[in-house]
Order: structure tokens, then sequence, then C-alpha cells
């Protein structure tokens, strides 16, 4: 039989010893001007190292995204820093081919206006994403993933909590009070002037004023967008791109709109 001491011994033994927090930290990067100045500030020294940077690309995204992409590896790399590119496959394809259209186009049910579910971000951006985390995390005991989202001091009203245990989503630019325009000016000190918004070619939260941008700066992308929209307009049941409700070549006329960026969920679009 045990003395008092020893089955103290014997229970202190039994308990396991808290295991060492490892954080993880993870740049959701869209390639738009508030994460592309997340990847610049890290590899500066200006905020923590991040241990990986991932890019989801839905494989339809504008030529000026993909040079900007292109950039912000060689930024990476040259720092120390991983660089992923993910992909769940064309999106424009799905959206096309699916008799559910996976984006948030614009149709009617009967006469009344709906929108349908914005399932692009989440299957096409959050997803894949997260998948290649768990891959190169390790062991999830112990383990906290920061997930660095580039959303801005005016955009507060997007910030949501992580519904995923170990991923804690960060934001350094509502740390930092930096809002877009901050983003703009750091980047262009670093001579990145020309860093666009990141959305997909015929991406329904796009404004007319930046359709008509589209249409004189990338004629190849303006014909692709109109091309889609004509697909989803010939479906059964008519779908638009764009909010009016209008074909798309119709709306180069529409006066200045909203930013409609609002809409976008979590952040990982657009930034």
């Amino acid at each position: 039989m045990l003395c008092p001491s020893c089955k103290d011994d014997r229970r202190r033994t039994r308990q396991r010893k808290p295991a060492m927090e490892r954080r993880f930290r993870v740049l959701s990067l869209g390639a738009g001007q508030q994460s592309s100045a997340l990847l610049v500030l890290s590899a500066r020294g200006e905020l923590p190292k991040l241990d990986l940077v991932v890019f989801a690309d839905t494989q339809w995204e504008r030529k000026v995204v993909y040079d900007n992409v292109d950039r912000l590896e060689r930024i990476a790399t040259d720092a120390g820093i991983r660089f992923e590119r993910v992909t769940a496959g064309a999106l424009r394809d799905t959206a096309v081919e699916d008799d559910f259209v996976p984006m948030p186009v614009y149709g009617y049910h009967g006469d009344k206006p709906v929108v349908m579910r914005q399932q692009c971000t989440m299957d096409w951006k959050i997803k894949p994403i997260r998948r290649r985390v768990r891959e190169l995390a390790g062991p999830l005991h112990g383990l906290t993933v920061e997930m660095w989202l580039g959303i801005s001091y005016e955009e507060t009203y997007r910030l949501k909590p992580s519904p995923v245990a170990y991923i804690e989503h960060v934001y350094p630019l509502i740390d930092l009070k930096w809002t877009r325009a901050h983003c703009v000016e750091f980047l262009a000190e670093q001579g990145l002037t020309d860093v666009p918004r990141s959305s997909c070619i015929a991406c329904p939260f796009k404004s007319a004023g930046e359709f008509r941008r589209m249409a004189s700066e990338a004629p190849g992308e303006w014909a692709d967008a109109v091309d889609f929209d004509e697909r989803l307009r010939a479906r059964p049941d008519p779908m638009f791109v764009h909010h009016s409700r209008k074909p798309l070549p119709l709306v180069l006329g529409s006066p200045i709109e909203t930013d409609l960026w609002g809409n976008e969920c979590e952040g990982y679009c657009g930034v």
C-alpha cells in the first residue's frame, strides 16, 4: 500500500505537461493593395516575419493581379518567406457549366430580384488556403495559426472571428490604424505604384466604373466578362453580372456607384 506522499508523486507523474504553444503566421494574399502592404511590411521587418504566404488562384484573375503576384513572390522569396499558390480549379468554367452559379450574380425569382449565394469566396479562396495551411503547419496540438487578413482601418465592419478552433484571425492594418490610402502610399514608397485591387474578371462586386476601366485598359478581359454575362443571360433562369440587371455593355454609361466591396465576406477577396 502506497503512502500518501507516494500517491501524490504518482499523480504528478501522470499529469501531462502543458504543451508549448506554437504560432504559425500565415498571410492570406489577395494580391490587392492591403495584403500586398502586409507582405512587404513583413519582408522589411516592420511586422513579424511570416511563416507562409498563400495566394488562392481562381484561375480567373486579371493579368495585372497575376503580375503583382509574381512580383510579391519574388519579394517573399528574397526575404526567406515561403510562398504558395493553391487552386480549387477554374471558377469561370464551374460558373458557366454547373446548374448552380457559385457567384453572387443577380437575377429574379418570379418578379422578385434575387442575388445568388456567394460560394466562390468559401470554395475558391478560404477552403484551399485552409487546406494548405493544415498540410504545412504540422500537428494541431498546441498550434495557433495567425491568419493575417488585409482589412484596413476604415473597414472594421468586415472583421469576423475565425470559425476554426486553431486559426486566429489577425488584422495588422487595424492595429496600425492604416487605411487603404496608407497602404497605397507605403507601397508607392517601395516603388510599387501599380498594385491593383484583386478580383475576378467578371466579379459581380465590380462597379460600373471598374468595368469602364477594364474595357479601356484590358479589352480582352472586358470581352471575357461580356461573354460570361451573355452566357449567364442565356440560361433558362437568366442572371446578370452587374447589379443593375442589365447586359454588361449597357452599364458602361452608368453613373458613379458606391463601393460594393462591403458585401465581400471575411477579407479574402479584393484586398
